[in-house]
């Protein structure tokens, strides 16, 4: 599952547990009713922990606003969590989104063209069709 949010463009890539996980999320059930949801929804055993854990990087990647209570012990929990669970660990990535402007790519002078866009400086020479510093009337639209 991909999250986008337009206010921060950063985008959060989920897991297919994380992302059961989220989707349980009403702010109205508690982890244990979550794990038993998510535990129907992909056919396994989900323990609390595990939803828990999910919460935790849920928060942590700003998908999920107000903060689960946690027990302390998380890296016990984790390392017993991985060692025994039948899915993977909730995996939550969250990168950040460029600009358009910044996405944009374009290619260096010499570089084979097919329009004055394609190329960074602006002018795709119409004799050979490569990206170029020519004269303006020497560029392909």
């Amino acid at each position: 599952m991909l999250a986008y949010d337009l206010s921060t463009h950063r985008a959060s890539c989920l897991n297919r547990g994380a992302a059961e996980v989220f989707r349980a999320c009403d702010g109205l059930r508690s982890p244990p009713e979550i794990a038993a949801l998510v535990g129907e929804r992909l056919d396994c055993r989900v323990g609390t922990r595990y939803v828990e854990v999910a919460l935790e990087r849920l928060v942590r990647s700003g998908l999920v606003e107000s903060p689960p209570a946690l027990r302390p012990g998380r890296r016990e929990a984790l390392r017993r969590l991985a060692a025994t669970a039948a899915l993977a660990l909730p995996a939550v990535t969250t990168v950040l989104a460029p600009e358009p402007a910044q996405a944009q790519t374009c290619l260096p002078n010499g570089s084979n063209c097919l329009m004055s866009s394609d190329c960074c400086s602006g002018c795709c020479m119409s004799n050979n069709q490569m990206c170029g510093g020519g004269p303006p009337a020497l560029c392909l639209p």
